[in-house]
């Protein structure tokens, strides 16, 4: 991939060691569960905002659901469905947060004639 270089990948542990480097504050979090009642489209709005994303088959851990509780979002699928692909959940969630950003994500200052 050409823009891999520019990708500022971290990997942590487990997502204690994941809090402890992050520090997210109130409101950054968004926990991606189906059992969830707000839809992914209430996301808050933030220059700094966490995606977390659980296993495809076991979703998210106990732990982490019962640790922000005000966080959880779900994006919609029928119920007939176990689960959402879990990459096109992330895509879906990820466009969202990106779609309505403001000012400071830079893909808003992109400008037509740079698009075409």
């Amino acid at each position: 991939l050409d823009y891999w270089p520019k990708v500022d990948l971290r990997v942590w542990d487990d997502f204690a060691a994941f809090l402890e480097a992050m520090a997210p504050e109130a409101g950054e979090m968004c926990l991606f569960t189906k059992l969830a009642a707000r839809s992914y489209r209430h996301m808050p709005l933030r220059e700094r905002l966490f995606l977390v994303f659980g296993s495809e088959t076991r979703g998210l851990a106990p732990g982490i659901l019962q640790r922000f509780p005000a966080a959880h979002y779900h994006v919609p699928i029928s119920p007939a469905i176990r689960s959402l692909n879990l990459s096109t959940a992330v895509g879906i969630a990820l466009y969202e947060s990106l779609r309505r950003a403001p000012h400071w994500h830079a893909w808003s200052n992109i400008t037509k004639k740079q698009i075409t």
